[in-house]
């Protein structure tokens, strides 16, 4: 499906950023993981973003079925811990998902990952054309492609961080 290619770029390239900031600043996603008494180690969580990392940009490199699969799987497991972590007994001030950011867990943050599982799904059972192939085929070399899913990149990054924050700050107390 040619038309998830954009949707899946994006996905793909917010699951690399989310892996590469937590093996720069494990402490938030520690502290987050910690709160739900699950393995919080720095070397762990690490580990965790090294994954992530991995799956994204392989799912950026390949679009394979495999690559599409487990980048489904990734998003699937974040809804989770999204999920306990809004209904814990123990509050999270963030999920740690940016690394440093503070990223409070909120219904958004469960709906852009569903949707993200969803689009990754929808590519394992239908492949896309590889990075190489799609830039090749697109207009401009590809160049107004990869703006756009950087675009949206940055848009889904702000919908996850800030667009949390503000409306509980907009909340009456």
């Amino acid at each position: 499906m040619l038309s998830l290619a954009g949707p899946y770029l994006a996905v793909t390239a917010l699951l690399a950023l989310g892996g590469l900031l937590k093996v720069a600043r494990p402490a938030e996603t520690g502290n987050a993981l910690a709160a739900l008494r699950l393995p919080s180690h720095p070397a762990f969580v690490r580990t965790l973003g090294i994954t992530e990392l991995a799956i994204g940009l392989a799912a950026l490199a390949t679009a394979s079925r495999l690559a599409a699969g487990l980048t489904g799987l990734a998003y699937l497991g974040f809804a989770g811990f999204v999920l306990l972590a809004r209904h814990s007994d123990t509050p999270v001030q963030s999920c740690g998902c940016f690394g440093k950011t503070e990223t409070p867990p909120s219904l958004i943050h469960v709906i852009v990952n569903l949707s993200a599982a969803l689009i990754s799904a929808l590519v394992a059972r239908s492949p896309i054309p590889s990075l190489d192939r799609l830039l090749a085929n697109q207009p401009g070399a590809g160049v107004p492609l990869v703006m756009v899913t950087a675009l949206t990149v940055y848009l889904l990054y702000l919908t996850l961080t800030a667009l949390p924050q503000t409306l509980t700050a907009m909340r009456p107390s």
